[in-house]
């Protein structure tokens, strides 16, 4: 695997990552304190924070994760949680400095029995809060989350007004419902993009688009930004 490659799964795997980690936080930081985003987090990260908490980088969950008050706040509540503390700061600093590591490169050549053995460490993590969905599932779920989103806004946007329509042929109609099967048989946002953008340039498409336009009707073209801006969100 090529550095740039390694460097692009690691930093997927971290993202996704982050997901475990959030759903244990959100379940515990409410039950100990009811302002908990200013006691539990802005306190810890010394700053407003503004986004939701959902989309918070992983090295601040760790932080936030890892804070003495914070720390002993959820194990007065939850004294079972201490396994979840027990032995492992130091994997929560491994992750922390891998996460630096993958934001900020250096010009070091990382090879495959690198990112076999973040990917082990990342796993560890993951199974440390949630000990029946490892890594693998999480990154599928996030994946159909992605398609699905995308999915709906071509679907909303462009594919059920057209079918609904008593403006447009029955020809067109079978058309567009023929693309959104395909559509819907796509395993990840990258499928979607792919078909989306190839239906865009094709000679059909442009014939679709010229009636759904001439109608009233969205069309592939008019909705591509809103399309991309959601894709690299």
């Amino acid at each position: 695997m090529e550095t740039i490659h390694i460097l692009q799964k690691t930093y997927e795997q971290l993202y996704v990552a982050r997901i475990p980690l959030i759903n244990y936080l959100s379940e515990r930081l409410p039950v100990i304190s009811p302002n908990w985003k200013r006691d539990c987090v802005e306190r810890v990260l010394n700053e407003n924070v503004r986004k939701d908490f959902s989309e918070l980088d992983l090295y601040y969950l760790i932080q936030i994760l890892q804070d003495d008050k914070n720390k002993s706040l959820i194990l007065e509540v939850f004294p079972g949680d201490s396994i979840i503390f027990e032995d492992n700061n130091k994997l929560f600093n491994t992750i922390k400095k891998l996460r630096c590591d993958v934001m900020h490169p250096s010009f070091e050549e990382y090879t495959y029995k690198d990112f076999v053995n973040w990917t082990n460490q990342i796993e560890s993590f993951v199974r440390i809060f949630d000990s029946e969905k490892g890594l693998a599932d999480y990154t599928k779920e996030l994946h159909k989350q992605e398609k699905d989103k995308l999915l709906d806004i071509i679907k909303s946007e462009v594919l059920d007004p057209a079918i609904n329509s008593s403006k447009i042929s029955d020809e067109t109609k079978k058309n567009i419902e023929n693309t959104k099967n395909r559509l819907e048989i796509q395993d990840s946002a990258e499928g979607i993009i792919a078909f989306f953008t190839d239906a865009l340039h094709s000679n059909q498409g442009q014939k679709i688009r010229d009636e759904l336009e001439r109608n009233g009707l969205n069309s592939f073209e008019k909705i591509e930004p809103i399309v991309l801006q959601e894709y690299y969100s």
